[in-house]
């Protein structure tokens, strides 16, 4: 799902080293998620996969809701929809 989100929301002139920051960001939630899954079970047995399960859940709770359909629409008209979408307004962050 990763691959296919980032590679259609970003704009053209910084799709590039979006892509690539995406993607470090993707290799070190991954490295950080197994380099840890061991010593987690140690310390609180079963309970992480309760865990696990909770957050893909919410992962597939957001995904549901805050990702618009991007068949067939262009960058302006994603753009817009996203624009929309209360939890992803950027007049919000004006006076930054």
């Amino acid at each position: 799902l990763t691959w296919l989100l980032t590679s259609e929301l970003f704009p053209t002139d910084i799709r590039g080293r979006a892509l690539g920051i995406s993607t470090i960001v993707t290799y070190l939630c991954a490295c950080l998620a197994t380099s840890t899954f061991l010593t987690a079970q140690a310390w609180f047995g079963g309970f992480v996969f309760l865990v696990n399960a909770a957050l893909t859940f919410l992962g597939c709770v957001f995904s549901y809701l805050a990702i618009p359909d991007t068949a067939g629409k262009t960058v302006g008209e994603i753009d817009q929809e996203l624009a929309s979408m209360w939890w992803w307004r950027r007049d919000n962050y004006n006076d930054v």
